[in-house]
């Protein structure tokens, strides 16, 4: 759901039927929801303890980070 209304966001960017604030604070209020997101799981982890490792990332100058952050947190929550 967080990715689709990211990609709306993108489109109506594109579309010209929002401006620079609009997609600002609705990306800024998507992150604010994926942190809350973490915190409130914080400390669950389905891994039975087997400590596995994963990495994400974005290119150098990407300023598109928000689908990395996202998939962290789900990779994160799920261990």
């Amino acid at each position: 759901m967080a990715l689709e209304l990211a990609r709306q966001l993108g489109e109506m960017w594109v579309d010209d039927t929002a401006d620079i604030v609009d997609v600002t604070m609705g990306l800024g209020r998507l992150q604010r929801l994926l942190r809350d997101l973490g915190n409130h799981t914080e400390g669950r982890s389905h891994t039975g303890g087997q400590g596995q490792l994963a990495v994400f990332a974005t290119l150098p100058g990407d300023v598109h980070t928000f689908g990395v952050e996202l998939i962290g947190e789900l990779f994160r929550r799920n261990g």
